[in-house]
């Protein structure tokens, strides 16, 4: 009887590790159709638009730390460029490793002031 209860536990074992997984069956989530792509790639550019924006115009501090963390380099030059961004975000965006953002902390005001 032992012998019999062990082999269908291993039986049960094996039939549970072959059987395939329902998440194999689903279609790709990923996938975009070019339409769809289009779309996902004209909001991105509105969104970075609009970011950059803000990044010029705005004097809150709080919102040009978040803004400086951008993966946009337009805006993080923005950032570096507004007298108002906090002297942290201006040393953060310093080490940038995109010229452009460099050279717009190297022009802002407040960096060369606290610099001296």
């Amino acid at each position: 009887m032992t012998n019999l209860l062990k082999f269908v536990c291993i039986a049960v074992c094996v039939c549970i590790n072959t059987l395939p997984v329902s998440a194999q069956f689903n279609r790709d989530s990923s996938r975009v159709n070019d339409q769809k792509f289009l779309r996902l790639l004209k909001q991105a550019a509105a969104l970075n638009a609009e970011q950059q924006r803000r990044a010029k115009r705005t004097h809150n501090p709080r919102l040009l730390l978040r803004l400086a963390e951008d993966e946009d380099p337009g805006v993080c030059f923005r950032v570096a460029f507004n007298p108002y961004t906090p002297s942290e975000s201006l040393m953060n965006l310093s080490g940038d490793p995109n010229p452009t953002v460099r050279w717009g902390v190297a022009r802002n005001d407040r960096f060369l002031f606290e610099i001296d």
